[in-house]
């Protein structure tokens, strides 16, 4: 069995003699599998943060981030595991950004904000060799080695590494030289290069 989530013509053409089965962001079975993890998820989410949505209304929450969704498991697994509801209100629901393109604009935004004298961002020029690296790398790479490839003690890029938790696949553990770094999704690399962002 081969699995890609990758939806690209080359993968496409490669596995199309294979008479592959397409499972659509739309289809009902996959937006059954994200509803109930989404159901799941918020009550868990309730028992441990402030909560202002009554039990009558957690089925117009669920909805709403479904809506937000698009399909796409990956977006409820970030805003559910990347603190992006730190209360549980109607309110903080709506005001999510939708979609994943809009997911990784707003944390960027929110993480890395711009300096209204120079129209840059320091904290982000500081990580742009880090996230170089990850877009352009080919397997995983420890800490270590990475503080090799940009020229940087250890302890340095161990530093840097606590702003991109939501974009990099970082364990809950703490994180040493030698722990094994890559992007959360390869949609992070795709959005970080899309020629649309440079416009």
């Amino acid at each position: 069995v081969a699995v890609s989530s990758r939806p690209e013509h080359e993968i496409k053409t490669a596995l199309a003699r294979y008479s592959p089965v397409c499972i659509d962001c739309d289809e009902i079975n996959n937006r059954n599998d994200v509803r109930l993890f989404v159901e799941h998820k918020l009550e868990q989410l309730q028992k441990l943060r402030p909560s202002n949505v009554p039990k009558a209304r957690t089925k117009q929450a669920v909805e709403s981030i479904m809506a937000k969704a698009k399909g796409m498991f990956l977006f409820v697994k970030n805003i559910f595991e990347n603190d992006d509801l730190d209360v549980i209100s109607l309110e903080a629901i709506e005001s999510l950004p939708t979609g994943l393109d809009e997911y990784y604009e707003t944390t960027f935004q929110r993480k890395f904000p711009i300096d209204a004298s120079t129209g840059r961002s320091p904290s982000f020029d500081k990580l742009l060799p880090l996230l170089q690296v990850f877009v352009v790398a080919q397997r995983e790479f420890s800490a270590s080695e990475l503080a090799r490839v940009i020229h940087r003690e250890d302890d340095q890029v161990l530093a840097s590494l606590k702003p991109l938790g939501g974009l990099l696949n970082l364990p809950q553990a703490e994180v040493n030289p030698s722990t094994r770094l890559r992007m959360n999704h390869k949609s992070v690399s795709d959005w970080l290069v899309s020629p649309s962002r440079a416009e």
